[in-house]
């Protein structure tokens, strides 16, 4: 009686250990982003895009992108990068959309960032990667075609 009990507590630890581990592991994803935080400008001369991002709570960053041409605005979404079922994701919420459009975070390596939303009909990946320090390219991609976003850091 003692050993099956004993297995069980021991299977209980286990468990616990690699739920914790998989959610420091994704906090860890949305920390490695934390240099996004700010504001950063895309200008292109009467255009210029606007992503401002900030820190909501430990699980999720929460942003609004947009751009202006002269001074009248052309396009607004909302943004987020949070952590939902032990993933993370980034969220683009857009007015020709029902509603927010989640892209799964599916790698992470030196500095460059992928989500992807495959059933998603445009973009169906979004790349964020910190280039020189203060500079940011993100790039929107699918369907054979792909845009490039030049920032930099002005706060």
């Amino acid at each position: 009686m003692r050993l099956p009990f004993t297995f069980l507590v021991i299977i209980i630890c286990f468990s616990c250990f690699s739920i914790s581990a998989c959610a420091q592991s994704n906090d860890a994803k949305i920390e490695d982003l934390s240099w996004l935080l700010g504001t950063w400008l895309n200008d292109m001369g009467a255009r210029k895009s606007y992503e401002i991002w900030k820190k909501t709570s430990s699980t999720k960053f929460s942003g609004i992108g947009y751009t202006l041409k002269n001074r009248d605005t052309v396009f607004v979404e909302k943004l987020a990068i949070l952590v939902e079922n032990d993933e993370v994701f980034y969220s683009a919420n857009v007015a020709h959309n029902a509603g927010p459009v989640l892209f799964k975070l599916t790698s992470s390596n030196n500095g460059v960032f992928e989500f992807e939303n495959p059933e998603h009909d445009f973009p169906k990946k979004i790349t964020y990667q910190l280039k020189e320090k203060g500079q940011l390219h993100a790039q929107i991609s699918g369907s054979g075609k792909a845009i490039d976003f030049h920032f930099k850091k002005v706060e």
